[in-house]
């Protein structure tokens, strides 16, 4: 009989956003070959205190939806309640202090033990593990799920360790310190979890690229030349970099190219991560590129492969990546990946399947880009795609953690 793995994403498709964290999912999917996995999305509701008290009494603190469920996998809406955040709740909260964090305790504990009745009474699923990531957005809960169901933890990162003006909370940190595992998708990531002074031994587990659904083209493709790049518009994928070193090219070169730009996504509400549609406009134009560029705000999972096929080159200027997984499939498609030294990329790119550069070195990226449309650089799109593949295919991945999980069972049960 297969173990049952609960899995709590940070991010996670939904029907009005079916990308946002795509990749939790396809790794939940690919992992329900070797286990039962149930999803949880949890999410909190802020409520007024009456209707909190009322909610605490009826042990009704929770709403639950489930939105598919099959032998093997499943998806969960988890719902809970909390105080919504008045000036008179903090102020409260200021004056109780330690005694205002036990009645929140409580109320947690109330919440974990409805959704661990739901899942076991409603969909027949009690977990053997606990699996959650990102750690710094999911870690505490999913420590207080497992304490309560008495299961091993998993935890994962992906993410900036910590994430843009936030600091590492004592509950994060505990709970990674307490974890029976917790994997980093990066060398680079696991030095910025313990330069935080968390007590722990990272487990490099990378990121899944499906090569049965990312691989490279039998046509032959056509000219003009096609730079591809696929990011989201916020300040560490450094678009102005990118920008400048287009404008660059184009001083250099005399042949004509195509940029191809995915993801930018004109929707996305501005806040600290990410930027408005307007300054993509604004590079574009200061560096005179209109009639170079395409520009398609977001794609979904199916159509974005024949971009990959499409692309000569996929270029990034990140300043920070965990392992991208935009690199891995354009790789898996046997695209060289030009690339800042962002992190993760630098855990499997050489000068065989593309090309690393320092950071916002736009001259550079200019001019070994002229170099590879000059035909004075080839590379095998075989030798990418093998690469790529061989650490983070299928195989590669649902191995890894496998023995990761496994791992996790089984010290547990020594321990117990």
């Amino acid at each position: 009989m297969k173990k049952k793995v609960l899995m709590l994403p940070s991010w996670y498709p939904t029907e009005t956003n079916p990308i946002n964290g795509s990749f939790f999912k396809e790794q939940a999917l690919i992992m329900s070959e070797l286990y039962d996995h149930c999803v949880v999305l949890f999410y909190q509701e802020g409520v007024s205190l009456i209707k909190l008290l009322f909610r605490f009494i009826t042990k009704k603190t929770v709403s639950f939806k489930t939105i598919s469920l099959s032998p093997s996998f499943s998806e969960v809406i988890c719902t809970g309640s909390e105080l919504k955040k008045t000036r008179v709740i903090r102020l409260i909260k200021k004056i109780l202090k330690r005694k205002f964090s036990i009645i929140e305790n409580k109320l947690l504990v109330t919440t974990i033990n409805e959704l661990l009745g739901y899942l076991s009474n409603s969909i027949q699923f009690s977990p053997d593990i606990i699996y959650a990531m990102t750690a710094q957005v999911n870690a505490a809960i999913a420590r207080q799920i497992a304490l309560q169901a008495k299961v091993p933890l998993v935890l994962a990162e992906h993410v900036p360790f910590p994430m843009v003006n936030t600091l590492i909370s004592d509950e994060v940190k505990e709970a990674i310190e307490s974890c029976d595992k917790f994997c980093v998708v990066s060398y680079d990531k696991a030095r910025q979890v313990l330069m935080q002074g968390i007590k722990c031994d990272p487990i490099i587990i990378g990121n899944f690229v499906d090569e049965k659904k990312f691989f490279p083209s039998q046509k032959t493709r056509k000219t003009p030349f096609n730079i591809l790049i696929v990011a989201a518009n916020n300040f560490y994928k450094d678009y102005p970099t990118f920008f400048h070193a287009i404008g660059e090219l184009k001083k250099i070169v005399d042949t004509e190219f195509n940029v191809t730009i995915i993801g930018y996504d004109p929707n996305q509400r501005k806040d600290n991560w990410s930027d408005s549609e307007n300054s993509i406009h604004d590079l574009i134009k200061m560096y005179e590129l209109e009639q170079y560029c395409d520009l398609i705000p977001s794609l979904s999972r199916e159509k974005i492969v024949e971009y990959y096929q499409r692309a000569d080159v996929f270029v990034m200027t990140s300043i920070q990546e965990g392992l991208p997984v935009s690199a891995l499939e354009a790789s898996a498609c046997g695209v060289p990946v030009f690339s800042t030294r962002a992190g993760g990329v630098e855990d499997y790119i050489d000068n065989q399947c593309g090309r690393i550069f320092n950071l916002r070195d736009f001259s550079s990226i200019a001019m070994e880009l002229r170099e590879l449309i000059l035909g004075n650089i080839i590379f095998d799109s075989d030798y990418i795609r093998n690469v790529v593949v061989s650490r983070y295919g299928r195989k590669a991945f649902t191995e890894r953690l496998d023995s990761i999980f496994l791992s996790a069972i089984c010290s547990y049960k020594t321990k117990g």
